[in-house]
Parts: structure tokens; sequence; C-alpha cells
């Protein structure tokens, strides 16, 4: 059984957007306990204090007055020293990624997109792309009075920090930024600029959990039952082509087989496609309808005749192929089993018969074990001479099929063309 639980963490958007809305609850509910416990004292001093609030503008450019002494420490980190001043670096506390669902980050993307590629769209895109950057910058700097943008890049990107031979003067590895770090007009420096030392309690937020939680709400309370099917519609079928792989795997006929592969690609491709076709979700579900139609007379053959390989292999051949040989012949275990279904099937029709009053019709009153039959057929094979009777002895065949409506024949007729 599929486990039902919301996965802790960020939105995943691998899942559905479903879940990923219950994710983003979840992510709602940890910030604001976090900051009630902020509220409530549990951290007693203003460096250790992780509760947000929003600011108006005046509140804002007051709490971005220059700070000398250092604020919103986390820790000490283990080996960086700054670069000009040799003193320990510390990791600021940090207002942290914004989390996102699938629907908001497209949204986001369409904003970008639409702002243009002119001079001022390109600010504006770097403006709103590198708000979180600006945010860890003036986190660092509150940490880190005196830190330069070297000291950052070490640690907050060190790939960009390429090191050199030697040591500088406090023992430390020199090194310089990357190429992509120096490159004119690079938006990390011109975010550094204007960044003030502010530490993450003061700032605005950048995550607002009371007003994402009333967004994600709105969203679950005004989606209707057909919407909130297609919600999940591709998570019900990745769960019936794995119920149906396992039920199938050990059934071997190669059309099966197939259908089953065929619906494992289908339905990768179906969960990537935006947006969503519901037409081939239909035509996945005829194709899983008609494999899980053989699945089920096999399992039904098999819970009748025994799970043992030749009651399997018997199954497969009468499913797929119609007509097949009976192992053991008319007096075999599997010919015993099959007589006592068409007894148990007899019996079920005749009981239905007395219920409904047939019976004094006088139909289906005989005494056979087995059902009326509904076609007889009739093979006669003989070897004569032909065209004459001094010819040799060939080969003769006929078959016949009487139904209630109908006789058909077909005849397989030699003779001997040795003199004719």
């Amino acid at each position: 059984m599929p486990n039902t639980e919301v996965a802790p963490g960020f939105p995943d958007p691998k899942s559905c957007l479903l879940h990923q809305k219950l994710q983003m609850m979840n992510c709602c509910i940890e910030r604001r306990k976090k900051s009630e416990e902020a509220a409530l004292g549990k951290r007693e001093s203003d460096e250790s204090d992780d509760e947000f609030f929003d600011c108006d503008e005046n509140v804002e450019d007051e709490a971005k007055a220059p700070i000398t002494t250092p604020l919103g420490r986390l820790s000490q980190h283990n080996s960086l020293k700054m670069i000009n001043t040799g003193q320990p670096l510390y990791i600021p506390v940090t207002q942290g990624a914004t989390p996102k669902t699938e629907d908001q980050l497209e949204e986001d993307a369409q904003v970008l997109i639409q702002l243009g590629s002119d001079a001022e769209g390109s600010q504006l895109r770097a403006k709103i792309m590198s708000a979180s950057l600006l945010s860890d910058m003036e986190s660092f700097k509150a940490a880190n009075p005196g830190a330069c943008i070297e000291d950052f890049i070490r640690w907050y990107s060190p790939r960009d920090w390429v090191e050199e031979e030697g040591e500088d003067q406090f023992g430390q590895r020199k090194g310089k930024l990357s190429a992509r770090m120096t490159l004119p007009g690079n938006t990390w420096l011109e975010v550094w600029d204007s960044a003030k030392p502010v530490p993450a309690n003061r700032q605005k937020r950048l995550f607002d959990e009371t007003r994402e939680a009333e967004k994600a709400l709105h969203f679950l309370e005004s989606q209707t039952p057909a919407s909130s099917g297609l919600l999940v519609i591709a998570v019900l079928a990745h769960a019936a082509v794995e119920t149906l792989y396992e039920e199938a795997k050990d059934i071997q006929i190669p059309s099966l087989q197939n259908t089953v592969q065929q619906a494992i690609k289908r339905v990768e491709a179906l969960s990537r496609n935006n947006p969503m076709d519901v037409h081939r979700y239909q035509e996945l579900c005829f194709e899983l309808g008609y494999a899980e139609t053989i699945v089920s007379q096999i399992k039904s053959l098999e819970s009748k005749l025994g799970s043992d390989e030749i009651a399997k292999e018997f199954a497969c051949k009468i499913v797929s192929e119609g007509e097949t040989v009976l192992p053991g012949g008319s007096t075999g275990s599997i010919a015993s089993k099959l007589k006592t279904i068409f007894v148990d099937a007899r019996k079920a029709c005749l009981i239905g018969d007395l219920d409904s009053g047939a019976s004094s019709t006088g139909e289906n009153t005989n005494n056979s074990v087995l059902p009326p039959a509904t076609e007889k057929e009739f093979i006669l094979r003989a070897t004569s001479p032909r065209p004459h009777r001094h010819s040799r002895p060939t080969p003769q065949r006929l078959h016949v099929r009487v139904s209630k409506t109908d006789i058909s024949m077909a005849g397989a007729f030699t003779q001997d063309k040795t003199f004719f």
C-alpha cells in the first residue's frame, strides 16, 4: 500500500501539486512554531533570535542603519578567517531558502519572461532573482563587520574561490575570485555594494508563512472534484502501472508483457507533460484495462486449476491462444477440475432457471452435468481410392460444425494422379 503521509521538507516538484500544497502548509506551520518559540523568549539574545516580522518603510530604513557590532551570529567557522583582519569568520543566521510549489515557480518564470530583454527589464529581473542573495549578504555583513566580498564568496560559493600557492599573513591559503565573479556588471558585486549589515531578524521577511498558508488553503478549497482528480491523476497512473507490473511479471504471455512495457513508457511520458493531456490518459486507461482483464482471467484460472507450473502454462495458453492441448487428456487432473467448474456453472444455471420459472416450460431439464452445447464439431477421416476404385488409397477429411442456426462443412480430399 503506498505511503499516504506528507513527506517532510520543502515542496518536492517531483510529486503532484496536491502533495506540494500540503508540504507548503507544513513548512508554514514549522515557520510559525519557530516564530512563536522566539516570541515566548526561548532565545534570550537578539543574536540567536530567528523571529521575522514585516517592516514598513521607515522601520526598514532604520533597521538598515550601519552596524559596527556583530549581530546575528550562528556559529564560528571551523577554519576560515577574514582576509583583511584575520579575525575568525562567523556563519550568520539567515532567513534560508523560500519554499515554492510548482505553480508558483511557473508564475515566477512567467513574470521574468514578461519583463522583456531591455536594460530596465534586465535590472528588474536581476533584482527579483537576487532578493535571497541580498538577504544572505546583509546577514553576513552583520555577523562579520569589516568583511569583504571575498570572505562571503569563500563561505557562500566555494567553487568561485580559486586557491593559489602560498599563504597570507594569517596562515590561510591565498586565492582569488573566479573569472565569472570578476566580469564587469556582475550581479553579485552589485548586490554586495548595495547590501547593508542587517541581521536576519531585522530584515523584511522573504517568506510570509501566514500569507502562503492562506494561499495554499484557498487553492485546496477552490478545487472541484474533477480538478482534484486531475491533481492526482499522474500519481494514480503510476500506482496502477506499478500494481499491474507486480501482478503480471510472472505471467509468460508476450503480448501482455509488451502491453505492460508500453504502459510504463506512456505513463513516464505523460507525467512529464505540461499541460496535462487528459485524452492520452484515457488511452492509457484502455491499455491498463486490457492488461488487467488478462491478468484477472489467468489469476482466476490459477485459483481454480492450481498454481503448479502445468496449470499456469495451461492458463496462459487458453487465455492468449483460445485453444490448446489439455494436459493429461480427458482423464487428467486439469480435466477433472474443469469438469467441476462446468458442474458448478450448470448448477447455478439450473437454480436461476428454477427461480425464474423456466423449468415449467421444459427448458434445461436434462440431467447432464455439463451445460448444453452451443455448437457441435465432427471430423470424419477416411482412406479411400480416388478417383477410381483401382487407384491407390489416399487420405480424405471432412470437418463439420453444427450450431442451432448454422451448419458449415470443410473438406480436404486427395486423389491418385499417377496415371491420371
